[in-house]
C-alpha cells in the first residue's frame, strides 16, 4: 500500500470518527502543523508513527491497510460509528456526571 493511500485512509477514518487533526496532532505529540503535513502526503508516515495512528484511531494497521482507497466507504462509516458510539456509551455513563 502506497503512503497516499494509507494516509488517505487515516483521513477518513478520522473524520468518521469525527476527530480533527489538532486532536491527532496533540494525542500523538506532535504539532497540528507536522500532523497536517503528514495527513496531506508532505511527509512520509513511518510505520512507528502509523502504529501510533493505529492506537489513537482504536484501529489496527491491519485494518487500516485492508480499508485503503476502498470502494465502500459505507461499510468502514458504519464500522467507525459503531466503534465510536459503543466508547461514548462506555465513557459517558451516568456514574461520570
Amino acid at each position: 500500500m502506497t503512503n497516499r493511500e494509507l494516509v488517505f485512509t487515516i483521513k477518513r477514518i478520522r473524520e468518521n470518527k469525527r476527530l480533527t487533526q489538532e486532536y491527532l496532532a496533540e494525542a500523538l505529540g506532535m504539532t497540528p502543523s507536522n500532523y497536517s503535513k503528514l495527513e496531506n502526503g508532505k511527509v512520509r508516515l513511518s510505520y512507528d508513527v502509523l502504529k501510533r495512528i493505529a492506537l489513537t484511531l482504536d484501529v489496527t494497521v491491519e485494518y487500516i491497510e485492508a480499508h485503503g482507497l476502498s470502494k465502500n466507504s459505507d461499510a468502514l462509516h458504519q464500522t467507525t460509528h459503531s466503534r465510536n458510539t459503543e466508547y461514548q456509551h462506555i465513557t459517558t455513563s451516568d456514574d461520570d456526571i
